[in-house]
């Protein structure tokens, strides 16, 4: 029993790195050179198996670090985006325009006319006014795999690219769909469990993390991010 604790808490710390690019991915069966299940969905995941709510599409790599009732602790490594900002007040709002101007890059509206596949989760930043009639500031992303080397550039002028660093990340999830007060709820509740936690963590803005097509009934996925400090 404590040699296999020992064996997954190994695993998990080998995976972590690997994940922040202190080890490389190619490095890690020679390394651990142990029982996959030991390791679960971490091991897994840098081998080419993606959880379930992606719904297998491309997603960001990261690795769970720990897990409490409240939040997830991932390391994710570094990763590219293709972005859009507004200003406004009203999220729901705001998130329709994004959406819209990427999809349509995805769709075509590039330098290429290049299609390419949709890809999860729909990354928001929220930074929030600072009162109630003040506007907030959203960013909405869209992964962009390493398997496409060179995007096409954006036509649009408002749409550009962006990048995450290696970092490590708060997560708490909940189901069914999404709305303004769900997230804001959700953010809020994980903000206090990792004060009461004693965590670090940027407060000045988080993230919603939409994974599902509205066109998806059942066994949704929604997440809110923080990011550690």
């Amino acid at each position: 029993m404590a040699n296999s604790l020992f064996t997954t808490c190994f695993a998990t710390l080998i995976l972590a790195q690997c994940s922040l690019g202190v080890i490389r991915q190619s490095d890690l069966t020679g390394i651990l050179r142990i029982n996959p299940e030991l390791i679960g969905s971490q091991y897994q995941f840098f081998h080419g198996v993606k959880p379930d709510f992606c719904n297998h599409l491309d997603c960001p790599d990261f690795t769970e670090l720990n897990k409490t009732k409240d939040y997830e602790e991932r390391a994710y490594r570094a990763s590219r985006w293709v972005s859009t900002s507004v200003e406004g007040m009203d999220y729901s709002a705001a998130e329709e325009e994004m959406f819209d101007k990427l999809f349509l890059y995805i769709e075509g509206e590039n330098t290429k006319k290049q299609v390419i596949k949709m890809t999860a989760p729909v990354l928001t930043k929220v930074i929030a006014g600072s009162g109630p009639a003040c506007k907030s500031n959203f960013t909405m992303s869209f992964y962009l795999p390493p398997s496409l080397k060179q995007p096409p550039q954006p036509t649009d002028k408002t749409v550009y690219f962006s990048s995450l660093p290696a970092q490590k990340v708060f997560v708490s999830y909940f189901g069914g769909y999404a709305t303004e007060s769900a997230w804001l709820e959700h953010a809020e509740t994980l903000a206090k469990a990792l004060v009461r936690d004693s965590k670090s963590f940027n407060q000045d803005f988080f993230f919603t993390a939409g994974y599902d097509s509205p066109f998806k009934i059942l066994n949704r996925h929604n997440e809110v991010w923080y990011i550690a400090e």
